[in-house]
Order: structure tokens, then C-alpha cells, then sequence
């Protein structure tokens, strides 16, 4: 058995053929395929195409067929596109929904969740634990779209005309979009954008000049992507509103190529929404910070304790080994067998301390803890209460006190939180670094601070290989090329911006104790190595065809590859 899975947006159109267990067999690619804009015999063309790149010579009639479509909003939308679809061939087991639909549950699955969707247009979508669904935005670059790709290269161009009249301020915008679009001055801007034949696409991608000017301090460019984000901030606001999801455990997803093009916006919004985080400790839901390995989890979770209440130490971590006293309370031993149970032999854990002083607890990874022990905290985290029966007594928290605990997104199927436990959290996802200046900054800054605190030898800047080893791991992680010329088969492991960052830590103690103090290739190589192949049998095949494939075939990479061959 197939099925084919498309996702048709504004700019580009995506196929997946996948097998009954969820592999993705191939894929097929289009250019956009919005229903209003594009119209009926365009859609059925890029459709058509992408399906047939997708399957191939192969011999497949695909069981059902599921299409994330822009511009379908209803019904009678639906029925065109399922006509489309019964021209092509295909005439049963077609799902048409809207593409921000798709986005959700790719990164929500089954669980409540609000998607914020910028691409060249831009849709808000959300559903609660109810299953009751609601969307904001994603009307048309007419009347809607704010955040979008084309709303920022629409901005732009209009303060670049506005700077022209002597009616705004003067930016670099100006410049980049003049050589962008090669005309020498702005009169001749409006021809070319209201040109019929200068698709919305050619507006949306001014993105990355926007990008380009706000890494120079340009003011204008900031305050466009400033909005921007105040204008997805709000359509998820209100989203989360309608749907009365405040209190509730959700998660924020970002989707769109709008996050990719303009880094900016994708740290700026995860800024933003971490305000709700902040906002929660202040309600009666604990909180819970979701994410894969090396996303700050346990930083957050320190320094949100630390602001708020003066101490972070106050901290359970969780193991599947975490025992209920651990959560609870325990006891001296010597003095219960001596006196009885009384309040002197009790012993109180992190958590009934915060109680009674009205601080914060934390729980590093708590989807480790075996699930019976995660429900101590239900009434804990309801009631503000924990009872110690053997006294006849409970503590009754003290104003001030609250919860925040961290879990692992690769853990969450070993001791999954239970539906009582979850509504008590909310929830927020952080995101791995957008870019790769982004993480080698923070693998460059950590590494320092790292060496300094193991008084590690001092060594020359080793940018080059940290930069190397995050590329290795980003390029494994997206699975692809950082060109996007080569597809890559995943590893099993997390490859993590923490590991890249032990990664390194040791190749500049093994340069500075067995080397000349310089950091090369061969200081790291048996590290990645380490790190990319977690399964001995798949793991391995992985490593060794992205060596021969890519490694091998990039000139500045041979010391590397001669190293990495040597570590295996």
C-alpha cells in the first residue's frame, strides 16, 4: 500500500510518496498551486506534474491521497479541487484540506496546537484539546496575509517609495531592491511590480533583503519585521482566544519558508511567544518547556527560577529510576524507628520546599519518570496541596509557588504525560537554532565558557572546525545538503547543538594535550563520528554514504575526510 501526500502553497508545491509504514519512498516538486491565484487549470497542471515526478515508472496506484491546498477554505473549494483530481485519474480516498491544516499536524500530531504559517501568504491555525478548530489570517494579499512574505516585500517597496517622496525616512532598502529588480531609480519601481507578469512570488522574495538591511541596523527594515511579528503574534492570540485554549497544555509550530529566508523573524517570534511562558507562572498552570536535545531547555528553566524566585536549586531529575519520595517527601530513618513519624524524622524534596516557600521547583526531563510517579504531581499541581497521610497532615503551598519542568522530544514515547498531568502544563516548544550563524555562535560561545570553567589549554580560535562540525549536523539533522542540491538519509540520533558543542570540547583538550594547541580535523572527527552513529548497523551506512557523497566531494573538506575515514 501508498499514499501520496502533497502540500501545495503559494510558491511550491511538495509530493510524498510514502509506504504503509510512513517511509518516504520519493518525492515530487512544482512550482505554486494557490487555488484563487494561480486558478483551476494551472492547479490541475502543477498537481499533475508533481504527482508523476513522485511515482515514477513504479507500477503504484495510490490507496488515498491527501492534499494541503492554499486558498481552499470551503466546500465547494474542496470540490474543485477533488474534480482536479478525478481529471487527473484518481477518484477515490482524496482528503482536501487548507495547507495550514497539514503544518499543524506535522508538528502537533494528535495533541492540541497552534500553527503560525508565513510563507508567501500567511494563515494562523489552531485546534484545542476538543478537537474544535479555528484559524485566523489568510485571506489574500489583498486584505490579509500580514507577516507574510509578500507583505514584507510589500512594506519594503512602499518605504522605499515613501523614502523617494521625502515622506519617510531614508533606508538601505532603497539600494537592495533597486540593484534587486536592476532599475537605477524608483520611478520605475511601480511598472515592474504592477507588471501582470510579475507573479506575487517576485514581491515575497524580497525577504532575504529585508534580512540582509536589518543585519546593518537599517531602522525601517527593523520596524517592518517588527510588525511582522506583532501582526503573527496577534493572529495566534487570537486564535488561542476562540478557541479558549488559555491554560490549556499547547504548543506553538512554525511553518512556512518565511522563517527560513528572514532568521530574524524566526528568533523574534519564539521571543515572543516565550512571553508565555513568563505569563503562565503567574496562573494556577505549571509549565512545560518542550524540545529536542541543545534547545536551552534547562537554561530557561534556571533563569526563569532564578528571576522569580531567587534560588534555582530546588530541582528533582528525572530518571526512570525517580522514586515518588523524590517528587514527595522522605524520611530519616533513625529518628522514624526511634520516635515514630513526626514532623522532625520528615525529610521534604524540592517540591515541598518551593511549597512552603513559595518559590519555583523544577523537573529536568520528566517524561523520564516513570508515568505513575509523574501523577504525584497532579494534585500537587491542582489543589496547591500535598498530603502527608502518616502525619494526618498536608502542606498547603505558599503564594508564589509553581512548577517548571523540561522534557525531551525524542523521550516522549517511553513514559508519555497522562491527560490528567498535561492540562495542568502549559506548554512551550523551543525551537533548534534558525540558522547556522546562530548555532555557531552559540557553540563558539559555550565552548569558551566550557574551556575557562575545565581550565582546558588555551587555544587559537577554532571557528573553522566549529563551523565545520555544525554543518555536519545540521545537514544530517534537515536531511540535506546545506545547498539543498543533495537529499540525506537521518541518523537515529539528535545531533543537537549540546552534543556539537561536546564535540568540540574535546577535540580542543585533545589539541591542547596531545596536539600542537590547534584544533584540526582529525581533533574532531572520531567525535562526530560518535555522535552520528548511534545504531552500529544503520547509523554506520548513513555516515559512510554522506562521506563518499558529500565530504569527498567538497575540495576545502579532504583533511576531514581523510580523518573521518581514518576514525572508522
Amino acid at each position: 500500500m501508498h499514499v501520496l501526500g502533497i502540500d501545495a502553497g503559494g510558491t511550491k508545491t511538495i509530493c510524498l510518496l510514502a509506504d504503509e509504514n510512513g517511509g518516504i519512498v520519493s518525492t515530487g516538486r512544482g512550482p505554486g498551486a494557490n487555488l484563487h491565484t494561480a486558478g483551476e487549470l494551472a492547479v490541475e497542471k502543477v498537481l499533475h506534474e508533481a504527482m508523476e515526478a513522485a511515482i515514477g515508472d513504479r507500477a503504484i496506484t495510490p490507496s488515498a491521497i491527501c492534499l494541503g491546498i492554499a486558498g481552499v477554505d470551503r466546500e465547494d473549494e474542496a470540490r474543485t479541487v477533488r474534480a482536479i483530481m478525478r481529471r487527473i485519474g484518481y477518484k477515490s480516498r482524496v482528503l482536501v484540506v487548507n495547507d495550514a491544516l497539514i503544518g499543524l499536524v506535522a508538528g502537533a500530531r494528535d495533541e492540541a496546537g497552534i500553527a503560525i504559517n508565513a510563507g508567501t501568504g500567511s494563515i494562523v491555525y489552531g485546534r484545542n484539546a476538543s478537537f474544535e478548530a479555528a484559524r485566523a489570517g489568510g485571506w489574500g494579499h489583498m486584505i490579509g496575509d500580514e507577516g507574510s512574505g509578500y507583505w514584507i516585500g510589500r512594506e519594503s517597496l512602499a518605504a522605499v517609495m515613501r523614502a523617494f517622496d521625502g515622506r519617510g525616512p531614508e533606508t538601505r532598502l532603497t539600494a537592495e531592491i533597486l540593484s534587486h529588480f536592476n532599475v537605477e531609480d524608483e520611478s520605475r519601481l511601480p511598472r515592474i511590480v504592477y507588471d501582470r507578469a510579475q507573479p506575487r512570488a517576485g514581491v515575497a522574495a524580497l525577504g532575504p533583503l529585508v534580512q540582509r538591511v536589518i543585519d546593518q541596523g537599517d531602522a525601517v527594515a527593523t520596524r517592518i519585521l517588527e510588525r511582522a511579528a506583532d501582526e503573527l503574534v496577534l493572529a495566534a492570540r487570537s486564535v488561542a482566544t476562540r478557541l479558549e485554549m488559555r491554560g490549556d497544555a499547547f504548543t506553538f509550530h512554525l511553518a512556512g519558508g518565511v522563517f527560513r529566508v528572514v532568521p530574524w523573524l524566526a528568533q523574534e517570534l519564539p521571543r515572543r511567544l516565550m512571553e508565555v511562558a513568563v505569563a503562565t507562572l503567574a496562573t494556577d498552570r505549571a509549565l512545560l518547556l518542550l524540545g529536542v536535545p541543545g534547545t536551552a531547555k534547562t537554561w530557561v528553566s534556571e533563569h526563569l527560577a532564578a528571576a522569580i524566585s531567587g534560588d534555582s536549586t530546588l530541582i528533582v531529575q528525572g530518571t526512570a529510576g525517580t522514586p515518588e519520595e523524590a517528587i514527595r517527601y522522605g524520611w530519616n530513618y533513625a529518628r522514624l524507628l526511634a520516635d515514630g513519624p513526626s514532623h522532625a524524622a520528615l525529610v521534604p524534596g524540592p517540591v515541598l520546599s518551593a511549597m512552603r516557600r513559595g518559590a519555583i521547583a523544577r523537573v529536568e526531563e520528566l517524561t523520564r519518570i516513570p508515568a505513575d510517579v509523574q501523577d504525584t504531581f497532579i494534585t500537587i499541581l491542582s489543589e496547591k496541596t500535598l498530603p502527608i497521610p502518616e502525619l494526618g497532615d498536608e502542606v498547603q503551598a505558599v503564594k508564589g509557588f509553581n512548577v517548571i519542568a523540561t522534557a525531551n522530544d525524542r523521550d516522549r514515547g517511553v513514559n508519555e504525560l497522562s491527560s490528567a498531568l498535561r492540562r495542568r502544563f502549559n506548554t512551550v516548544v523551543l525551537p533548534v537554532p534558525a540558522s547556522i550563524e546562530e548555532e555557531v555562535d552559540i557553540v563558539s560561545r559555550r565552548v569558551t565558557a566550557l574551556g575557562k570553567a575545565l581550565e582546558l589549554p588555551e587555544t587559537p580560535s577554532s571557528i573553522a572546525e566549529i563551523r565545520r562540525v555544525v554543518t555536519v549536523f545540521r545537514e544530517l539533522r534537515d536531511g540535506v545538503t546545506e545547498d539543498g542540491r543533495v537529499k540525506l538519509k537521518t541518523p537515529s540520533g539528535t545531533l543537537s547543538t549540546a552534543e556539537a558543542i561536546s564535540v568540540m570540547t574535546s577535540g580542543i583538550a585533545l589539541a591542547g594535550h596531545f596536539g600542537d594547541g590547534v584544533v584540526r580535523a582529525a581533533d574532531v572527527a572520531s567525535g562526530i563520528r560518535g555522535a552520528v552513529v548511534k545504531d552500529p548497523v544503520s547509523d554506520a551506512v548513513i555516515w559512510r554514504e554522506y562521506l563518499e557523497t558529500v565530504i569527498r566531494e567538497r575540495d576545502d573538506w579532504k583533511d576531514f575526510y581523510r580523518a573521518a575515514r581514518s576514525a572508522e
